[in-house]
């Protein structure tokens, strides 16, 4: 989803910036809250919910996605050579979509000689569907061979981010110490409890940041071995899925449904490049603060996942249900730093 959302905003962006070079009249970003008639972009795509949006972008993920080490592991027992691992035979079902409602909105405007980008992206529903891949490594990029680890399959997810189309994104550089590297604040334009968000206001920590949500629908998820056991240990030599069938979120109520799941994203994300002075560089990205509620609208948020066996992707032929695994009340906020390199 972070893919998706970068590739649609830095895109607008670069389309954008002979209209924002205009944008010249230093403002604090109170004020760029509440002046209207400003200077800026506007891209209206239709009304307040996805069902009223005037732009729908259908897509098809790519045939390969891999990663690969050109010379292998030299610490894994003789594993040297290039080795690659990814989903290939990727697919997806032609009523796969990404949807974009409300409006985006672009400004730039400088605050005591910082200036920033700032993006509503408007709001974003992603909408994969019939999603199939093969999970596999390799000896090189493409993953051709035989050494097939899995198959995985949905029938379909959603993910919408900014539903209330009120967060933005502000783009600079360590607009603190002016230094180059890449900061991008989640905020809102007003607190999320007031207006159409006035609900949620109880339950979040912080009232401002980028909202984050996973409509409500029953989805089937699958991990299974076309040919089976092949290692002549047992008789189960045939095709074989794994998963869980009408996973769901809710709010509480056991066996029902209930209104999605939410996550608020604030606080600031940071990317810089680097290197030790070695010749070794690598990349260190700050994370936001990313929190998932425990309660909403006073339930609990769970997570409902009734676990069966099946001989096909779809869990419908020859099931054998295991039981369900039921998680409420669950609440997270990872945040920190992570520092990404080769191998010395």
């Amino acid at each position: 989803m972070k893919k998706i959302v970068a590739c649609v905003t830095v895109s607008l962006f670069f389309v954008m910036i002979p209209l924002m070079s205009s944008a010249k009249k230093p403002l604090t970003e109170n004020e760029m809250d509440a002046t209207t008639a400003q200077e800026g972009v506007s891209i209206n795509f239709g009304g307040a919910a996805y069902t009223t949006s005037h732009f729908v972008v259908g897509f098809d993920p790519p045939d390969i996605q891999s990663w690969g080490e050109a010379d292998g592991c030299s610490t894994c027992g003789g594993y040297t050579s290039s080795g690659w691992v990814g989903m290939r035979d990727m697919t997806m079902d032609a009523s796969a979509n990404i949807i974009l409602y409300n409006t985006m909105k672009i400004d730039v405007g400088t605050s005591g000689g910082v200036t920033k980008t700032f993006i509503n992206p408007g709001s974003i529903l992603a909408h994969p569907v019939g999603t199939n891949a093969t999970v596999a490594m390799g000896t090189g990029p493409t993953l051709s061979g035989t050494q097939v680890l899995g198959r995985i399959y949905n029938d379909k997810f959603a993910v919408a981010v900014n539903p209330l189309g009120t967060g933005y994104m502000a783009i600079s550089n360590h607009s603190a110490t002016g230094q180059e590297g890449i900061e991008i604040g989640f905020g809102s334009y007003y607190p999320i409890s007031t207006g159409t968000g006035a609900a949620w206001g109880a339950y979040y920590p912080s009232t401002y940041g980028m909202v984050v949500s996973i409509p409500n629908s029953r989805i089937d998820n699958s991990w299974g071995d076309m040919d089976g056991d092949q290692s002549g240990a047992t008789t189960y030599t045939n095709a074989g899925y794994f998963g869980a069938k009408d996973f769901y979120t809710g709010t509480g109520t056991e066996g029902a449904s209930g209104t999605g799941f939410y996550a608020l994203v604030s606080g600031t994300m940071t990317i810089d490049v680097g290197s030790d002075g070695g010749g070794k560089t690598a990349v260190v990205i700050g994370l936001p603060t990313v929190t998932l509620l425990r309660d909403m609208y006073g339930q609990q948020n769970c997570f409902v996942s009734p676990l069966v066996f099946a001989t096909d992707r779809e869990l419908n032929t020859n099931v054998q249900s295991l039981g369900t695994l039921y998680t409420g009340g669950v609440s997270m906020s990872p945040s920190g730093s992570l520092v990404i390199s080769a191998h010395n």
